[in-house]
């Protein structure tokens, strides 16, 4: 016979990470209810964003931080896998969002075709741990190019340096204010810009929509850092603690369906998370993003992951490729569907 496991008490802090886009886990966080679920166990929930020490904050990428779990971008989640963290990824959310390559008026670019031979920037950003920004513009790019059948080779790729703090500093400045420069000084002729405040940037700069890739049917062309986004826990945690992982899951479900059943208040905490007003919340994530917060693991965005890891992978963006449906555990999602009650909409 076995000898009993003997796990040790639940850990003292639980540490969570969101980006600045709509996720459920961010509406739980807001709502409190993240300390609350974990006061039982005697844990206490905290931000990685809120934490004092650069090393906890930079967990935002690499995910080492024990007894953390994180809800953002595919792509830091699978830059931190692809270089060895030791992760599992537990659900996905797709949430559409404005994607959208824009150009200045007088540039005479109206659609897709006339981007043949012109020049379009892609941020770098030198001191970046990895460059979301920059593959997320270049994927968002190719995929409208796509739309016309224009090879990488037709058009000029010009770069736009930006030395900004990383998502780990405490204060940010605009997100699109280098490529805004590049732009409105003919630098570049076309440049990317997502989520409300890629939107808010192109009011402000009066410039055309050239395209909104975020919009188009295929939804292999809508494929990007953030759609799917992940949901990963660190693979200890998972295996010391179970039941924490669960009642993560649990109230990342709560939000989601709180979500559905409070539009307008869904659209007041998107517009917090995302630094941005609610009119730009609901302009870049459409007026029903409240029904598209839930978290699953069906094949269509397995599949999704899947093709953006083999995209990172060839463009020498991640270490290594990652297996995504090696790196996933269901058992989370299982244990809460079998203990919910019926009707409820992750038991579906």
């Amino acid at each position: 016979m076995n000898a009993p496991q003997h796990r040790s008490p639940a850990p003292e802090t639980l540490w969570y990470a969101r980006g600045p886009v709509p996720t459920p886990l961010g509406i739980a966080a807001q709502q409190g209810w993240l300390n609350q679920a974990f006061s039982q166990f005697g844990t206490e929930a905290h931000a990685l964003s809120e934490s004092g020490d650069p090393a906890v904050r930079q967990s935002f990428y690499d995910h080492t931080q024990p007894n953390s779990v994180r809800q953002s971008g595919s792509i830091a989640a699978l830059w931190a896998r692809a270089r060895g963290s030791d992760t599992r990824l537990i659900g996905l959310t797709w949430t559409d969002e404005y994607q959208a390559l824009i150009a200045l008026p007088e540039s005479g670019i109206r659609t897709v075709s006339d981007l043949r031979g012109r020049r379009i920037g892609l941020p770098r950003h030198v001191d970046r741990t990895v460059d979301i920004f920059r593959i997320s513009a270049l994927r968002g790019c190719l995929n409208a190019l796509a739309t016309e059948a224009i090879s990488e080779h037709e058009v000029e790729w010009a770069d736009i340096d930006v030395v900004a703090p990383d998502i780990t500093a405490l204060h940010e400045p605009h997100p699109y204010s280098a490529e805004a420069r590049a732009l409105l000084r003919g630098e570049v002729d076309a440049i990317f810009v997502k989520g409300s405040q890629g939107a808010e940037a192109s009011h402000w700069l009066a410039a055309h929509t050239v395209i909104d890739i975020g919009r188009h049917p295929d939804p292999a062309l809508r494929c990007n850092n953030g759609t799917p986004r992940t949901l990963t826990v660190d693979a200890a945690l998972l295996d010391n603690y179970p039941q924490l992982v669960e009642r993560v899951l649990r109230e990342v479900q709560r939000a989601a369906q709180w979500a559905e059943n409070n539009p307008l208040l869904t659209r007041q905490f998107i517009a917090r998370e995302t630094r941005s007003s609610e009119y730009w919340a609901a302009h870049a994530y459409g007026e029903d993003v409240h029904r598209h917060m839930h978290t699953t693991l069906e094949p269509v965005y397995v599949d999704a992951l899947q093709r953006y890891a083999d995209f990172l992978s060839a463009r020498g963006f991640i270490a290594h490729p990652v297996d995504v449906r090696g790196w996933i555990s269901d058992a989370p999602l299982a244990a809460l569907r079998a203990s919910a009650p019926q009707g409820a909409s992750y038991a579906r």
